[in-house]
């Protein structure tokens, strides 16, 4: 059995080389501090652009609640002749004429006639359909 003999050297040399490993795991420890840290960071910039992204989605369904709205009030506006001639005294003489069997042109020129504004058989059908029409079906 052979017997290892250290001498000073040798211990020396190895004391050297554990205090090298040493100092190269505690450099190893610091550089995974360092990146826990980066990656600390990096999880907060992620929530932060989801709630910006959660923002900016809730920006976009208001902004097309609000093109809808436009798209109604456009129409409105472009076709407001109709919307103004749906008056009671108007719908009242309409049902009443259909319910006669009047044409929505004869209706049309009574309108015209009785009023002093211009009625198209198209309005008249059109404040016949969305005004009268289901009423007088429901009775």
């Amino acid at each position: 059995m052979a017997l290892i003999k250290f001498g000073k050297k040798e211990i020396k040399a190895l004391e050297n080389k554990n205090e090298m490993l040493r100092n190269e795991i505690e450099k190893i420890n610091n550089q995974c501090e360092n990146l826990n840290v980066l990656v600390i960071e990096k999880d907060k910039e992620i929530v932060s652009i989801q709630n910006q992204i959660r923002k900016i989605k809730g920006q976009v369904g208001d902004i097309e609640k609000i093109k809808n709205e436009n798209k109604v009030l456009r129409n409105i506006l472009e076709h407001s002749s109709r919307h103004t001639k749906a008056t009671v005294k108007n719908l009242e003489m309409i049902a009443r004429l259909k319910a006669e069997g009047k044409s929505y042109r004869a209706i049309a020129k009574a309108l015209s006639e009785s009023t002093g504004d211009d009625f198209a058989h198209s309005t008249v059908s059109y404040l016949y359909a969305k005004y009268i029409k289901n009423s007088v079906q429901g009775s």
